[in-house]
């Protein structure tokens, strides 16, 4: 991940809603929540909800899903994971003492890469940092730069 799609990762985090809808989907794992649900648990209004997921998703954070004529989001672990890693892959400079158990909720649902525990510092976390495929779903987005595109030409005119 670069710094400009951690800065756009962030930036989406920055709300209260969109922070509140992020920490739900945290919570409800894989499955997700329709997006009604979710309005009705964060406490806001459909059209709200909306703008608020539409601008997670671009931020690749949650992924949309059509379920007939509704909309399952949930969290899309992979760009979660790049960006924790992103922000973690220089952490304690190998003195762990450092760190102390700052990490152990980041680190929940990881494992090192020999399939034991994650002890975060034990080299860097990018190394330490892989998804452990048993607790954690991983689905692509699916989104590309010309949906980009089309929705900022949108804006522009």
């Amino acid at each position: 991940m670069d710094q400009t799609t951690a800065v756009v990762a962030l930036s989406a985090l920055a709300h209260g809603h969109r922070l509140a809808v992020f920490r739900m989907l945290v919570v409800r794992g894989p499955s997700g929540a329709l997006a009604g649900e979710i309005a009705r648990e964060v406490g806001m209004g459909a059209t709200a909800a909306s703008f608020h997921l539409k601008e997670l998703d671009r931020a690749g954070l949650v992924i949309a899903t059509r379920q007939g004529r509704n909309i399952r989001y949930s969290l899309h672990v992979e760009g979660v994971r790049r960006l924790l890693t992103f922000l973690t892959e220089d952490c304690c400079r190998g003195r762990p003492e450092i760190c102390g158990s700052i990490f152990v909720n980041i680190v929940d649902g990881f494992e090192a890469g020999d399939g034991s525990p994650s002890p975060c510092c034990a080299a860097s976390c990018s190394e330490v940092l892989k998804p452990n495929p048993t607790s954690i779903a991983v689905k692509k987005s699916g989104r590309n730069s010309s949906d980009r595109r089309q929705r900022s030409s949108k804006l522009k005119s």
